[in-house]
């Protein structure tokens, strides 16, 4: 159940409207709250509730939390520090993280999500889920509290939402595929993938595969290994090279690895490149100088050296130096020189000290 609160403080017409209806969400604040219980099928409920709603409403829900997912919340600056909480109508996005408001402490990740639909004139027109513990600032809507809405039901409403197309449907779409990421249902996974393999999915085949290693744990990337290996386009390849630089399994460090050396698509083989230098520091710096000598694209073997750019300074400039120095390839020699110029290293200075004084002589 939604933890309660005080709402001594919210007026005498919020009070009794509360009173009436049941208790309150704990961290729905400014709204006109209405609570009912579930009695028949998720979609029809929102849909009744849909066309019934002359003005903007709000429907939420709570299912538990997917663990992997950590806290999901909105932050924003206020000029003097960053805050979390989420205004329904005025700041949109997701952060994940532990931030907190000052004064406000968490020893653990809320184990419960609400998930948030906006409609209006019988159409559903946007998508969100918050973790239990950020505060959500209704901008006085009028917000209906379902209770009994079952993990697997939910997942499967915001699936059939998540293939929506056009303007508002694609925003309905993201924010469909976001909300199913933090449930803690097995549904979640079969679904997410099953949209992110989806031939005609697009966006929001990108958008699942993203959420798949942001949030999903384990069973998540294990789910973009098989779309990696499975899609069909290099866009979404490449998103799942992304999802697999931001997952926290070891084990992705080695598929990376793999994408670098063996795929048949040089974007694949430079986005695998960028991610590495990225997230795995000296473990991946002979894959980078590797595909530097050896891979048959200029412009991967540029975006390595790149790569090489942003390991830590001892790992990187000496590689760049000997790039420098005896690579074939003028493009790539170019841009070593460039990134060696970018590092501010002593050695750096010394190597360009004598190129120019072999030069004048």
């Amino acid at each position: 159940m939604f933890n309660l609160r005080s709402i001594a403080a919210a007026g005498v017409g919020l009070l009794m409207a509360v009173a009436a209806a049941g208790a309150a969400p704990a961290n729905i604040t400014n709204a006109r709250l209405t609570s009912r219980a579930l009695s028949g099928p998720l979609a029809r409920a929102i849909d009744a509730e849909a066309r019934a709603a002359a003005e903007p409403a709000w429907i939420a829900w709570e299912v538990p939390a997917n663990a992997s997912g950590g806290r999901a919340c909105c932050s924003w600056g206020d000029g003097s520090a960053t805050r979390c909480g989420c205004s329904l109508d005025e700041r949109e996005g997701v952060s994940l993280g532990d931030r907190k408001d000052a004064g406000k402490v968490s020893l653990e990740a809320s184990s419960v999500v609400v998930v948030l639909s906006r409609v209006q004139s019988g159409a559903v027109q946007r998508v969100v889920a918050y973790s239990a513990d950020c505060e959500i600032d209704a901008g006085g809507r009028h917000v209906v509290v379902l209770s009994g809405v079952s993990p697997a039901e939910s997942v499967a409403w915001l699936a059939d939402l998540a293939g929506s197309t056009g303007a508002i449907e694609r925003r309905v779409s993201a924010g469909a595929v976001a909300a199913m990421a933090f449930h803690a249902a097995p549904e979640a996974d079969t679904a997410l993938e099953r949209l992110a393999l989806r031939p005609d999915a697009g966006k929001p085949a990108q958008e699942a595969v993203f959420w798949m290693g942001a949030a999903r744990g384990r069973v998540g990337f294990e789910g973009v290994r098989r779309v990696l290996a499975k899609a069909t386009t290099d866009t979404l390849k490449e998103r799942a090279i992304f999802a697999l630089s931001i997952s926290k399994e070891g084990d992705a460090v080695p598929v990376l690895i793999d994408a670098a050396r063996n795929s048949a698509s040089g974007k694949v083989r430079g986005q695998a490149l960028f991610w590495l230098g990225q997230k795995a520091g000296a473990k991946v710096a002979g894959t980078l100088a590797d595909a530097v000598e050896k891979d048959p694209d200029t412009k991967v073997k540029t975006q390595a050296v790149f790569a090489l750019s942003q390991l830590p300074p001892g790992e990187g400039v000496p590689l760049l130096i000997q790039i420098a120095r005896t690579n074939r390839n003028a493009a790539v020699r170019k841009q070593a020189m460039f990134w060696l110029g970018q590092s501010k290293d002593s050695r750096a200075l010394a190597f360009f000290e004598e190129v120019l004084t072999g030069a004048r002589r």
